[in-house]
């Protein structure tokens, strides 16, 4: 069991490329009774109209985009930095929620903060609320590399610019402080 510990966004120190481009993040989006995560490895934080933001991107035939398009929020989760996380995630991120439980697959679980679906092996959370989305336009590239590598079949990312609204840091609560009866 988990204690979540709300954080100010100035206290974070993470360097996104190493997060995000070399152990990757799950995004977890849905609600109570239906939700899916999955991996990205292609994002950012930063300031954008005086607010802390998030910037992802989701191809169209994701499962889990449909739940962020829905409920409009999501969670940004990070992971510890271990072989059995980086395993969990590879796999997440290759096949899809609708298909099977690919979380349970992946010994991975999903719990609500602030009724945001996050995931509970994550240490750190941040919670967040879409402000704007697109979805990139080949004719607007300047690279017409980046179109034949990344666009193959022409399914274009969503951009979600996303406000961050709060943010957790993740404390195990030690075993003798858990209720009776949990293991």
């Amino acid at each position: 069991m988990n204690k979540y510990v709300p954080i100010d966004l100035h206290e974070l120190n993470i360097d996104v490329f190493q997060e995000f481009g070399e152990n990757w993040v799950a995004i977890a989006a849905g609600g109570k009774k239906h939700a899916n995560a999955m991996t990205i490895s292609w994002g950012s934080l930063g300031v954008l109209w005086g607010k802390p933001t998030v910037t992802v991107y989701l191809r169209p035939e994701r499962y889990t985009r449909g739940f962020v398009e829905k409920k409009g929020r999501f969670s940004i989760n990070f992971l510890p930095k271990t072989e059995e996380s980086h395993k969990a995630l590879a796999y997440i991120g290759s096949v899809s929620g609708r298909d099977e439980d690919k979380l349970a697959k992946a010994d991975l679980s999903l719990t609500m903060v602030d009724k945001i679906p996050s995931l509970e092996q994550a240490n750190l959370i941040l919670n967040c609320q879409v402000i704007y989305r697109s979805q990139i336009e080949p004719k607007k590239m300047f690279d017409d590399q980046i179109n034949d590598d990344f666009y193959p079949e022409k399914d274009y990312h969503y951009t979600y610019i996303a406000e961050i609204i709060s943010a957790y840091r993740v404390e195990e609560v030690p075993d003798e402080a858990k209720p009776l009866g949990e293991a």
